[in-house]
């Protein structure tokens, strides 16, 4: 066997090691890239690699002098031990106040601050707060803050609420669920249902 033959067989014995190389490289990088996607966009830079993440996140934190439980789930989280922040997807929060009607919201994307329990929700936000008839309410955005201890929901990026038939657009909407107030800013758009009246 000549020189170029053997040369030319571990060649080609080598070529499903060097594709199964190149794949496992690709992978690896691929899976990298999507990860950081989570934080790419954060508001405070450049943040480090996660120390840890999760599947599934199923998150409670009850508030004994306040009477009430958070609760939160997410399909994915990670943890970003810098600056105390957890990355989070596919979210849906619950707020249940034991004097208060329950707030459900749900989310894209999330961004939670372990210091302060500031909770900021972007892509396809919606809330729905519960409770009697003239409680009950849905609002619908692109970016909401909510503090979780103060049940305050700040909507941003032009909200739409609806309570009843009555429908409020605004640059911006603040729900405070403990005291219900509801606070609409700038560019306030209401649309009031006729009353009907029955004979």
């Amino acid at each position: 066997m000549s020189l170029f033959t053997s040369l030319r067989n571990a060649l080609l014995r080598s070529i499903p090691i060097v594709l199964a190389l190149v794949l496992a490289l690709g992978s690896f990088l691929i899976a990298q890239r999507s990860q950081m996607r989570l934080w790419d966009n954060s508001p405070h830079g450049s943040l480090e690699t996660p120390d840890y993440f999760i599947k599934n996140l199923s998150w409670n934190r009850f508030v004994p002098t306040k009477q009430k439980v958070n609760a939160l789930q997410s399909d994915y989280a990670e943890h970003i031990p810098q600056e105390d922040l957890i990355f989070l997807k596919n979210i849906n929060l619950r707020m249940t106040h034991f004097k208060h009607p329950e707030i459900i919201v749900t989310a894209k994307n999330g961004e939670l601050n372990n210091m302060n329990g500031q909770l900021l929700l972007t892509g396809n936000v919606t809330l729905h707060r519960g409770g009697t008839n003239n409680q009950k309410l849905w609002l619908n955005t692109e970016k909401m803050e909510a503090d979780l201890d103060y049940e305050i929901i700040h909507a941003k990026s032009r909200p739409t609420l609806k309570k009843g038939a009555h429908q409020i657009t605004a640059d911006e909407i603040i729900i405070n669920n403990i005291d219900s107030e509801l606070t609409a800013l700038n560019s306030v758009n209401v649309q009031l249902a006729a009353k009907t009246t029955r004979n």
